[in-house]
């Protein structure tokens, strides 16, 4: 989670083997309220901030 108080954060990768960031598909997982998580409170990477930038990074994410 990168918060709104942290503007101008860079993810910069390996150009000749980039990393890979792997969520998976939660959404529908119970939280420990009972509730299910839904889309926001299952983010893998969440950015609320200004000039956030990802460079040479893979984003996937695994159905479960």
């Amino acid at each position: 989670m990168i918060p709104k108080t942290l503007p101008f954060i860079t993810f910069l990768g390996d150009v000749k083997d980039p990393p890979t960031i792997t969520g998976n598909d939660t959404r529908s997982v119970t939280g420990g309220d009972g509730n299910e998580l839904e889309t926001f409170n299952s983010a893998t990477v969440a950015v609320n901030a200004s000039y956030f930038m990802a460079i040479n990074i893979n984003f996937e994410v695994l159905k479960i």
